[in-house]
């Protein structure tokens, strides 16, 4: 604390932003119906769209439309969209998808609500997504792309053991968005990534 009782807002910027975000729980839940209102507010702007492949204006049909499809693709095994929670409040979606269980292979993508930026949030839940593929689904090799120009996108996926393969020019690849815009081809092999500690299925009793 300064002299006279007032916040030293240094001092909680280095210390009491740490601690707080430290406190934040995550979780990830299997995205359903109940995503769709939060899914249409966070994804209809336009700060967001300037990196992620999505339209504005974006619309409630435009978020159910997107989150049944999620819904089919899981029943049919190609796909597994999860919502990003954190203290009980939906910020984002992550997921796998173009899931190849017989190849063992897996493409991911994720985003978080412009709001909660910064916070650590996509690094903490792409960690959790990758034990999944690794645990439940037994995929040993994972891909994504990523702008060049996303930074901190690609920082995400460093801290999580993905490693630059190719870069590439976009011809039309991402919803035709960003074209001619460099993209970063990233893989992550989950037998040899030295980010995720070994990891035992419990055993039956």
């Amino acid at each position: 604390m300064s002299p006279c009782g007032l916040i030293n807002y240094n001092d909680w910027f280095t210390n009491g932003l740490s601690t707080w975000i430290k406190s934040l729980t995550y979780m990830l839940n299997s995205l359903n119906k109940l995503d769709i209102d939060y899914i249409q507010e966070y994804l209809n702007d336009e700060i967001m769209s300037k990196t992620y492949p999505v339209i504005c204006p974006f619309t409630k049909d435009d978020a159910t439309s997107y989150v049944e499809q999620e819904i089919k693709g899981w029943a049919a095994g190609c796909r597994y969209p999860f919502s990003i929670i954190i203290n009980n409040k939906f910020v984002g979606v992550c997921a796998l998808y173009d899931v190849n269980r017989t190849d063992r292979t897996s493409k991911i993508y994720y985003w978080v609500a412009v709001e909660f930026w910064g916070l650590g949030i996509a690094t903490k839940a792409v960690k959790q997504l990758l034990k999944y593929a690794r645990i439940e689904l037994e995929l040993t090799q994972l891909t994504t792309g990523v702008l060049e120009r996303n930074i901190g996108s690609k920082r995400v996926l460093e801290k999580n053991g993905f490693y630059v393969e190719k870069i590439l020019v976009n011809e039309g690849k991402y919803h035709g968005k960003f074209l001619g815009e460099k993209f970063l081809e990233m893989k992550l092999n989950l037998k040899n990534s030295s980010s995720m500690k070994p990891i035992t299925k419990p055993k039956a009793h």
